[in-house]
Formats: C-alpha cells, structure tokens, sequence
C-alpha cells in the first residue's frame, strides 16, 4: 500500500494489507473447515466475519486479530489462556495443548505450527502468538509469516502467500 508522506507531500510505501476471509480455530487437530463458507454442516465454520484492510507486516511480533478470534483462540488451549492484568497480553501455560489455528485468504487457509502460538518472553512466562487487537487494525506479523512464503511484489502493489504444510504425525506436528 502507498501512502503520502506528510511532511515532503511524496508517495513512499507504508503497508501492504489484504481481506482476511476469517479464522480457523479448533481443539481437534483433523478439524476440516468450510474456507469457501457454504455452511457444510460437516465442517467447522470460520470465526469472524471478513476483516478487509488487515496488515501483512514483518516488523510486528504477534498476530493481532479481533477481540473474539483472539478469545477464542485463548478457550480453545488446555489449560485455557487469560488476559494478565500486569501486561494486558494474553499469559497460557508454557507447556498447555495448542489448537489448530489458521488465517484464510482468499478461500484458502495458512496453518499456523504449534510451536509458534506459544511463545516463551525469557521471563519465566508464556504468551500466546495471537493477541486482541483491542478494536484497532488486525496485523499479520512474524507468527504468521513464519509459517507462510510471503512474496511482497511492490511494483503489482500485490502480496501473495505460499504455505508451508504441516504434517501431523503421531499427533505430534512437524514442518
């Protein structure tokens, strides 16, 4: 995305941000989906309604998504995550069980590996890679371009993703 600098007046690049189809969030491991959201009773249903204008940004950290993805992303490890009053993160248990997680785009969705939805802050806590954005812009940063190929084509004005696949095995997942 290009923006105008205040203060030359001059086009410069600021951002890149695309249309979030909603979340992929589940407890259960072999969940399938419904990314094309035809209501198939079989599949799990995507949490949240499409976020447009969601940043794609390798200077942040976390994920950022809205107040409800961010929950229900916090309920569904074992033990569930909270909300530390101390750092108004969402603080989970370094070693709980992580659900499935994933951002659909464009009817497709990138999974997130478990071992980046928890992540250790050196300071003898957890907190999780996914935290509320608080009502403000929904951010895509390193938790989830760790997990994806991330191609920023400036001159098309365009981002693009490639997945990097899980696999599950033995119930334990590997990239």
């Amino acid at each position: 995305m290009v923006g105008i600098d205040a203060s030359t007046g001059q086009p410069e690049y600021q951002f890149y941000s695309i249309r979030v189809d909603g979340w992929a969030i589940s407890a259960n491991w072999s969940a399938d989906f419904d990314v094309k959201m035809t209501g198939n009773k079989r599949k799990v249903q995507l949490l949240g309604a499409p976020t447009r204008n969601s940043i794609v940004d390798s200077g942040t950290s976390l994920i950022y998504a809205p107040s409800a993805v961010a929950a229900a992303v916090a309920a569904a490890f074992s033990p569930a995550a909270s909300i530390s009053s101390q750092t108004g993160l969402y603080h989970v248990d370094c070693n709980a069980r992580v659900p499935r997680f994933g951002v659909t785009v464009s009817a497709k969705t990138f999974f997130v590996n478990r071992l980046d939805l928890i992540i250790d802050t050196g300071y003898g806590f957890c907190v999780l890679g996914v935290q509320d954005n608080n009502g403000g812009m929904t951010i895509l940063g390193d938790v989830f371009m760790r997990n994806v190929l991330t191609v920023f084509d400036v001159g098309a004005g365009q981002v693009r993703f490639s997945a990097r696949e899980l696999q599950l095995t033995n119930g334990t997942v590997t990239q």
